[in-house]
């Protein structure tokens, strides 16, 4: 990339904590909705989720020395576009 790194060249230096556990959730959910377990993988590089006591999942968006994420959905080509705004926190 020209502009950036991949998530794979950068090291996580602990969890965001000014972050709800619901906004990236739902980021999460909404993302993995739409490319289904492929982006599995790339989102356990992103977000980490713990189980508290009562097992509660929360979700933690992991805490890397950048100023924003790019992150992709890639349709098959000359998909007509579903319209689904995008996720920001």
């Amino acid at each position: 990339m020209e502009n950036g790194v991949f998530i794979d060249e950068l090291k996580s230096n602990g969890l965001k904590t000014d972050l709800r556990s619901d906004k990236v959730q739902a980021f999460a959910l909404e993302y993995l909705g739409a490319v289904k377990s492929s982006g599995a993988l790339e989102f356990s590089k992103l977000i980490e989720v713990e189980k508290e006591n009562g097992g509660v999942s929360v979700f933690k968006l992991k805490n890397y020395p950048v100023d924003y994420f790019v992150v992709g959905v890639h349709g098959p080509a000359f998909a007509k576009p579903s319209g689904a705004p995008g996720t920001s926190f």
